[in-house]
C-alpha cells in the first residue's frame, strides 16, 4: 500500500491505498483518525450510497464494498481508530461515471497545456502573444468540426 491522498465526497483524506487487481475503481484503503467525532464523521461518510471518489489515477462513483473498524478501549476523544476500507466502482449509472472521468481528464489535459505552454516561454522557445494568436485561429477553424466528431454528429466529416 502507497501513502496518498484522495477525495470522497468532498473530504480528504491521507490514507494507505491500494488497487485491487490493478484496477483503478476498485480500491482498498487504509486510513487512522482520533477520537468519537472523527469516528462519527468518517461512519457516517461511508454510510452513503454513493460516493463520488477522485484518487491519483482518476476518479469514479464508488459504492462500498466491505468496512472495519478497529480501536481499543472506550471511544472518546482521544481514541484512535483504524478504518480499513474496500471501494468498488458501482454499476449503477455509468453516465454518471462518465461525466466523472470526463471531468477530470478535462481539467488534467488543461493543466498539461498550461504547463507546457509555461515551458516553452520560459525557454523562449515560443512567444506568449504568438501562441494566444495560433490557439484563437485553431479553435475558430476547429472547435466546430472537433465538437461535431466527439457528439456523433454525422456531418463531422465535413
Amino acid at each position: 500500500m502507497k501513502n496518498t491522498k484522495i477525495t470522497i465526497n468532498g473530504v480528504e483524506i491521507n490514507c494507505k491505498a491500494e488497487y485491487i487487481d490493478g484496477r483503478d475503481n476498485h480500491l482498498s484503503i487504509q486510513f487512522l483518525t482520533h477520537g468519537a467525532n472523527e469516528y462519527h464523521l468518517y461512519s457516517s461518510l461511508f454510510s452513503n450510497n454513493k460516493l463520488d471518489v477522485v484518487t491519483p489515477r482518476g476518479s469514479f462513483v464508488a459504492k462500498l464494498e466491505s468496512s472495519t473498524t478497529n480501536y481499543q478501549g472506550e471511544l472518546d476523544r482521544n481514541t484512535a481508530v483504524s478504518f480499513s476500507i474496500v471501494l468498488k466502482e458501482a454499476e449503477a449509472n455509468s453516465n454518471e461515471n462518465w461525466q466523472a472521468n470526463s471531468v477530470f481528464l478535462s481539467i488534467t489535459n488543461k493543466l498539461d497545456i498550461v504547463t507546457l505552454v509555461q515551458l516553452l516561454v520560459e525557454k523562449e522557445l515560443i512567444d506568449l502573444d504568438e501562441f494566444n494568436s495560433r490557439l484563437e485561429q485553431v479553435n475558430q477553424k476547429e472547435f466546430t468540426k472537433i465538437h461535431k466528431i466527439i457528439f456523433g454528429d454525422s456531418e463531422a466529416g465535413d
